[in-house]
């Protein structure tokens, strides 16, 4: 039963019911481990060692970054007995403001053997503004992600953390006395409910780690017969990788994996069933929401959805705050018990009132969630709207391309324009122009990217996330001045003049060739004529970059 008291210690409640049925509750790296009983001794020993807390407010606690189950154990103990402010290890200057204003009382330090301790100066004399009345009494608060701007502070009540982390179980079936493997951080939602808080309520087993490690992942895998985890995509496709790399299966099947916090592709969904002969669960979840939004489950999973609102209301906005129909894209928001009052420091949102999430999407007569991407990351070329999701799922489809990211970049033509970053099983085998042509029965033509940068990693965040940001800034910054062919001016004033001759005018540089009139003849026609011109562009060159722009863009590459 999801609990429903927001300022109870309804964690600790549960977690003191739950972990005594619990043999192997923490499970470390070398094989010891620590049972449900003994978890929760630890815990109620540290909640004992605090002093009083202050007249005014209960005890403020700051939790920095620590793995395994030392670290398990302090956050359980910091959120179960006080509002608590979770800091990453790579805190900025500006977090380490945040963390001076919010006055912590004890300090669960990872320099210490898990007991508070004096709160240490955090190097920064900026001053914050003090924390008001929204502090949970019993919860904690997370920052997010920050991939499309600035971290905000969330905070969230123990029970909707409980709400959430029941609601993951109930999702996935999970089973007492089965054991996952903890691959996120547990200072981040989804490692804190998916991989901490659920498989202790439902009396499972947890193998610790400090994320993923490759071929000691691997091993512990085996060691400890772990039936599941989560993780994000980024992690499962380094676990497919390494495992093809090493010959390896798991000596016991995987009842499932899941995966959350970003867009699962297509293609990787269906290899990595294929190779573990398991069912893969994507999942929708937010800070905002205490993780879980919708998901699919193990025994009713459909591939690029993410699944059904679980424990959530989930509509679809329009422009001007309308609810939309089945099936019409708009910005998804939420409401429920698990959602957020607020972001701290900021209006609270009106317990009525729907969040609206930031992701365009829609909701399908079936109840199932599908997600066309950020807004804010969406590209907009010539007032047409590309998903990069969309851009992404094309390229990894295609067998040399390991990893890839899309994003938009400024055109003077076009407004934006699609560009992507990839990374090859073998970087030297780059051949941007093969890569386009096989872009095009994946997508629509405006939908290639005009630039595909081979890089060696694609940017993450401290979660393992892609960064569509820094991806971007770096993309700008590794792109080269060209030293060879026509100057993007010299092209687009022969594309142009050949296009005039085939086509006639141009209603603009943004007019589809299809749209001015273009067919198959034609386009070997305006092939000859951009070869006379000392354009080396092909039929293909123009079915993938059938406008004026496009072609000046390819032939300035050339």
């Amino acid at each position: 039963m999801i609990a429903t008291k927001p300022d109870d210690d309804v964690l600790f409640d549960a977690l003191r019911l739950a972990l005594p049925l619990t043999d192997r509750a923490l499970i470390e790296p070398d094989g010891s481990f620590m049972s449900g009983p003994e978890l929760l001794v630890q815990i109620e020993a540290l909640r004992c060692l605090q002093c009083s807390p202050p007249e005014d407010h209960t005890h403020r606690h700051l939790v920095l970054d620590r793995g395994g189950s030392q670290g398990a154990v302090a956050i359980l103990a910091a959120i179960t007995s006080g509002s608590t402010l979770v800091i990453p290890a790579e805190a900025s200057g500006a977090m380490n403001s945040l963390a001076k204003a919010f006055s912590p009382t004890i300090v669960f330090d990872s320099s210490t053997r898990m007991h508070p301790v004096d709160h240490p100066d955090f190097g920064s004399s900026a001053e914050a503004p003090r924390f008001g009345p929204q502090l949970p009494h019993h919860g904690i608060i997370l920052p997010t992600s920050g991939t499309t701007g600035e971290p905000k502070l969330v905070p969230l009540s123990t029970s909707q953390l409980l709400a959430s982390a029941q609601t993951v179980a109930t999702t996935l079936s999970l089973k007492p006395q089965e054991v996952s493997i903890a691959l996120m951080p547990f200072n981040h939602i989804h490692g804190l409910v998916a991989s901490l808080l659920a498989p202790l309520l439902a009396g499972s087993s947890i193998v610790c780690t400090k994320g993923f490690r490759g071929g000691e992942t691997i091993r512990l895998i085996d060691q400890f017969e772990v039936s599941w985890f989560s993780a994000v995509p980024t992690i499962l496709r380094s676990f497919e990788t390494d495992s093809i790399r090493h010959e390896w299966l798991p000596r016991k099947p995987f009842r499932f994996l899941r995966s959350a916090s970003s867009a699962l592709p297509i293609s990787l969904h269906m290899r990595l069933e294929e190779r573990f002969a398991c069912p893969v669960v994507e999942a929708y979840g937010m800070t905002e929401a205490s993780h879980q939004i919708a998901s699919n489950s193990p025994s009713e999973r459909i591939f690029g959805s993410v699944g059904r609102p679980r424990n959530c209301s989930v509509i679809t906005l329009g422009p001007e705050d309308e609810i939309l129909p089945a099936g019409r894209l708009g910005e998804l928001a939420i409401n429920g018990h698990s959602v957020t009052a607020g972001y701290l420091n900021q209006p609270p949102r009106e317990k009525s009132g729907y969040l609206r999430t930031g992701d365009l999407g829609w909701v399908d007569r079936n109840g199932h969630v599908w997600i066309h991407g950020r807004a804010k990351e969406v590209i907009n070329r010539g007032g047409e709207t590309i998903a990069p999701r969309d851009i992404e799922d094309a390229l990894l489809s295609i067998p040399e391309i390991k990893e890839a990211i899309a994003f938009g970049t400024l055109d003077r033509h076009l407004g934006e324009v699609p560009a992507a970053m990839i990374v090859l099983n073998s970087p030297e085998q780059f051949n941007e122009r093969s890569i386009r042509h096989s872009l095009i029965p994946l997508l629509s033509v405006r939908s290639i990217p005009v630039l595909i940068q081979n890089v060696l990693a694609i940017p993450t965040g401290r979660t393992g996330k892609p960064d569509r940001t820094s991806a971007r800034t770096q993309f700008l910054e590794n792109k080269l001045p060209l030293t060879s062919g026509p100057s993007t001016e010299q092209a687009f004033d022969l594309v142009k003049s050949c296009w005039k001759k085939v086509l006639g005018p141009a209603s603009g540089t943004d007019e589809h060739f299809l749209d001015a009139g273009g067919d198959s003849l034609l386009a070997v026609e305006l092939a000859a004529q951009l070869e006379n011109a000392g354009l080396k562009l092909s039929v293909l060159d123009i079915a993938a970059n059938p406008t004026i722009a496009a072609l000046s863009y390819q032939a300035s590459l050339l």
